[in-house]
């Protein structure tokens, strides 16, 4: 069965996805794997609850699982990019940094920290996951994914958010982050 919480078994099914779909993902945009990856969490899985593209602090997050109650403590957020074209594995860790660092500096926790009091303190971590669907089928890397994760303890992500909702910022904190 699916299981989000399981990297590999996320890592697997987006590559099915793509592996089916790369043609339309590719001239499309992300939207149509959002679509895609949303559904056969919401079929497959029963450990979370999809909120796609919730808007929080300065942005839109692209999906955002909540625990269920006794089934998981982790809140999870995608991040989904598209490169059509990869360059070099540069532009790779770039996009994948680029990613992971939205869901920091539009302060896309915000809402998973707001929303925390309807888990009555269930959710104990937060992860984010940048994900980066490579649709280069002229290549030898062809149809495939990335993907970079950050965990975080709710305590820390509540820390961070202060960070950058701060004013002036709190670079000490979002400096960090950057390791």
């Amino acid at each position: 069965g699916f299981i989000l919480e399981d990297i590999e078994t996320v890592r697997n099914t987006i590559n099915e996805v793509i592996e089916i779909y790369g043609d339309r993902i590719a001239e499309q945009n992300e939207s149509v794997f959002h679509g895609l990856i949303q559904s056969i969490c919401l079929l497959k899985g029963d450990k979370h609850r999809l909120a796609s593209e919730s808007y929080s602090g300065f942005g839109r997050i692209d999906s955002i699982f909540y625990p269920v109650k006794g089934k998981s403590d982790t809140i999870i957020i995608h991040e989904y990019k598209i490169i059509k074209e990869l360059k070099d594995e540069a532009q790779l860790k770039t996009v994948l940094s680029k990613a992971i660092w939205q869901m920091y500096d539009k302060v896309y926790t915000d809402v998973p920290l707001v929303r925390n009091k309807y888990f009555a303190e269930e959710a104990k971590s937060v992860e984010l996951r940048a994900i980066v669907i490579l649709c280069d089928p002229d290549s030898r890397n062809g149809y495939t994914s990335e993907i970079v994760i950050r965990n975080h303890s709710i305590e820390e992500m509540k820390e961070i958010a202060a960070a950058f909702k701060s004013r002036p910022l709190d670079y000490a904190k979002i400096d960090a982050l950057q390791v």
